[in-house]
């Protein structure tokens, strides 16, 4: 599965191989506002046709749902046992 992995403030790093399940995974977690905003909208930026973002953060990020159904993007939000969330982002059809 591709992930992405994220080294300081300004490093995105996106490890390319055959893709699978066409899915990315995001860790914001422990991240402070603006940053997991930030790194979210990077890391769509680089999705592919049918390509899918899951995003774990520590805090729900209503403010992002907005700018998802904003720009043609679909979304599902499930709040994990951990206390995390974990957002699953995708193109609209």
């Amino acid at each position: 599965m591709p992930w992405i992995t994220l080294i300081g403030s300004l490093r995105l790093w996106i490890r390319l191989t055959e893709i699978v399940d066409k899915e990315i995974e995001l860790n914001v977690c422990g991240l402070e506002p603006p940053e997991p905003m930030e790194r979210v909208l990077d890391a769509i930026s680089l999705m592919g046709p049918g390509q899918r973002l899951r995003m774990v953060i520590d805090r729900e990020p209503r403010p992002l749902y907005r700018i998802l159904d904003n720009n043609g993007f679909a979304h599902e939000t499930h709040s994990r046992s951990d206390y995390l969330y974990e957002i699953l982002i995708w193109h609209k059809v």
